[in-house]
């Protein structure tokens, strides 16, 4: 705590001084500081100096963000390495980052997609393969637990339509028998023709299978059940960019990122981006 004060005074009496090299005493102390909670009150002066950049502002976030993690405060190193993000999206080591907090949480899928990010800005973060391997063969394992938990919930209760429900969904957000993820999906709405949380699985399903005309109707039948789901408005977004209807398309996934910042990464966790006809020939042009 003393140590923590006597950094606080340091700091504001930099600040007081203005120029330059306050500025830059601040950002070395924000990457090199070793007590973690002082570390945060150190990076939080560079992120309120008016005299940072933006790049040195999301240094300081992503710092922050890792301090934070070390104290045990999840949620809000995933906020501050997303904040790096904003700032500068192409630092990988924020990705990185921000991929161990979702690794230590369990969260396979959101982990891979940042290692994927981190690893496709800088490929000599040899560190960010090892974790994705790892990260890979856990979501594996995870996958076939939740998969054996599943069938044991329908076969216990077989007419409950959310158990055919969660079954579709854990093998659409894996990608793996998705012509069972449907026939499961399909099995639930006989049950439940009008169930907001079915269409949206089914939409996916078919946003994975390559027929965005299909999972449009799911998520615009969810949209009208519940239409402040940022959820079923950014897959709606998705289906229509897919389509070639650019604008409304951008208008549903502007929508869903006003109701929930994080709703792009969740997709893209799934294995799922924006993209436009237009966008994916070109792909093909370079992955030819």
């Amino acid at each position: 705590m003393r140590r923590l004060l006597a950094v606080l005074l340091v700091l504001s009496a930099a600040a007081c001084g203005g120029g330059a090299v306050s500025v830059d005493a601040q950002i070395a102390a924000c990457e090199r500081e070793p007590d973690f909670a002082t570390r945060v009150a150190v990076c939080t002066a560079v992120v309120r100096a008016e005299a940072a950049s933006a790049s040195q502002r999301a240094l300081a976030y992503a710092n922050r963000g890792e301090a934070r993690f070390n104290l045990g405060e999840q949620a809000r190193a995933i906020a501050d390495f997303g904040r790096a993000l904003r700032l500068d999206p192409n630092l990988a080591s924020a990705y990185f980052d921000r991929g161990l907090v979702h690794h230590s949480r369990g969260a396979f899928e959101s982990a891979l997609a940042d290692y994927d990010r981190a690893l496709a800005l800088d490929p000599a973060l040899s560190e960010a393969a090892q974790r994705r391997g790892l990260a890979l063969t856990q979501r594996i394992d995870d996958f076939a637990t939740l998969l054996i938990r599943a069938d044991s919930l329908i076969e216990a209760d077989p007419a409950n339509a959310a158990n055919w429900n969660n079954r579709c969904w854990i093998r659409a957000v894996e990608g793996v028998d998705l012509g069972a993820a449907l026939s499961d999906c399909n099995r639930a709405l006989q049950m439940q023709p009008a169930e907001a949380q079915t269409l949206d699985s089914r939409g996916l399903v078919y946003l994975k299978l390559g027929e965005p005309g299909a999972a449009l109707s799911d998520y615009e039948a969810a949209v009208r059940l519940n239409a402040q789901e940022a959820h079923f408005l950014y897959g709606r977004g998705i289906a229509r960019l897919r389509l070639g209807r650019v604008g409304e398309g951008q208008a549903d996934l502007d929508a869903a990122l006003t109701l929930d910042p994080a709703i792009a990464d969740t997709y893209a966790a799934y294995g799922v981006s924006p993209t436009t006809p237009a966008a994916e020939a070109e792909l093909d042009v370079v992955k030819k």
